[in-house]
């Protein structure tokens, strides 16, 4: 289990980026070949982090998000320890191949 990313993240400035349907693919100068980061949490946090972030702070736009449903669809339930755990995997995942650094760099 991941312990949770401490202090604010952005996006890095040199990294390459596509959406996927259930994703984002990233390509960093860490990385020999396009990362596909995929999962429910993987676009949400990756927008968000157009501006620094901290973990905490993408996990509750993520539980805000997933709540309001699509537009016109009810309200859905969102179990916070789920999405937390989520946004750590991607965030852990995003920190490791260089796609997002410390901000204030």
């Amino acid at each position: 289990m991941s312990t949770r990313p401490a202090g604010r993240w952005v996006r890095s400035e040199d990294v390459l980026w596509r959406h996927l349907p259930d994703g984002v693919l990233l390509l960093t100068a860490r990385l020999s070949e396009p990362l596909a980061v995929r999962g429910s949490a993987a676009v949400p946090v990756w927008e968000h982090l157009a501006e620094p972030a901290r973990a905490e702070e993408l996990v509750a736009a993520v539980v805000a998000e997933a709540a309001a449903g699509p537009e016109g669809a009810a309200p859905l339930a969102v179990d916070p320890a789920i999405v937390a755990a989520d946004v750590d995997q991607v965030l852990d995942s995003l920190i490791g191949c260089g796609a997002v650094e410390p901000a204030g760099r």
